[in-house]
């Protein structure tokens, strides 16, 4: 048996492979959405020294094609991120938690800062991170938003490059409504990372919200759900979760009391807000 692989099967075999991790049709989740998949250069420009990094309203607006459909306009982008930020900051407030100096936060998929940037003003005073598996979404916020924030681009894997007990808040706006097979080991891991006295402030699509669909019709994601057999039979059923999709696009039901049971060993529900964050319910959990 030969040593070595002959170089055109190398070459087919490393074509194949990326080819698979890129490639939208494939039936696991994608480790990272590539910056540009075909292409193999760009360029993080220095940020210019006038880059204003005063209130949130001044810092940069991402382009629409990064907007991630919270548009359709500017004001509309800019209105449903200090919506969802405050709301946000609230709630958490209600669990007995504010920001306070030396805090370490932490957004788990920030896209483009969309919330992001309305923690600006904490970020004089706390270390304010942020990670995203899409590399287009973080780049632009490295270049506009990186003199306040630490921006990285992460992966689908359950893993985050933190030691145990880093963040005192970690949030995360519509992310677990796309994480189907491994939301048991991202829990985990978010509470690893989590202090004990810490929060986590975490959005998911529930009962609630597929009464909200049914009667709310003109909803985009009512439409998309209606043509899956799957969600018209389940939704209807006693489910503890329901997936429609096994991929980073996935859309993740839960009930509410599964939720509580299944974490119950290393989380503890404060509280949940149902149509906190549009139709989705936050739930806010401490680790135990």
């Amino acid at each position: 048996m030969p040593s070595q692989l002959p170089v055109p099967l190398k070459v087919f075999l490393k074509t194949l492979a990326l080819r698979l991790a890129t490639s939208p049709l494939v039936g696991y989740p994608l480790p990272f959405l590539p910056f540009q998949p075909k292409q193999n250069a760009y360029a993080i420009l220095a940020v210019p020294p006038s880059l204003p990094v005063g209130s949130p309203q001044d810092l940069p607006i991402p382009p629409a094609r990064l907007w991630a459909q919270y548009g359709p306009t500017p004001e509309d982008y800019l209105a449903s991120g200090e919506h969802d930020a405050n709301q946000m900051l609230a709630l958490l407030a209600t669990s007995g938690w504010t920001p306070e100096p030396g805090n370490q936060i932490l957004e788990l998929g920030c896209a483009a800062g969309r919330m992001l940037r309305w923690l600006a003003p904490l970020a004089a005073t706390c270390s304010i991170w942020a990670t995203d598996i899409s590399a287009t979404h973080v780049t632009w916020c490295q270049q506009y938003l990186g003199s306040l924030f630490t921006c990285f681009t992460g992966t689908t894997v359950p893993h985050l490059p933190f030691a145990d007990n880093t963040f005192d808040c970690i949030y995360a706006g519509s992310v677990f409504t796309h994480i189907d097979d491994l939301a048991d080991a991202w829990l985990l891991e978010l509470r690893r990372v989590t202090r004990r006295d810490g929060r986590l402030y975490l959005t998911i699509h529930d009962r609630h919200t597929v009464d909200v669909l049914a009667q709310q019709r003109t909803i985009p994601l009512a439409r998309h759900l209606d043509a899956h057999q799957a969600y018209r039979q389940w939704s209807r059923q006693p489910f503890g979760k329901m997936t429609i999709g096994r991929a980073y696009n996935s859309q993740v039901f839960y009930d509410v009391a599964y939720l509580r049971e299944r974490t119950r060993t290393y989380l503890d529900i404060l509280g949940v807000y149902p149509e906190a964050y549009s139709y989705q319910t936050a739930v806010i959990f401490r680790p135990r």
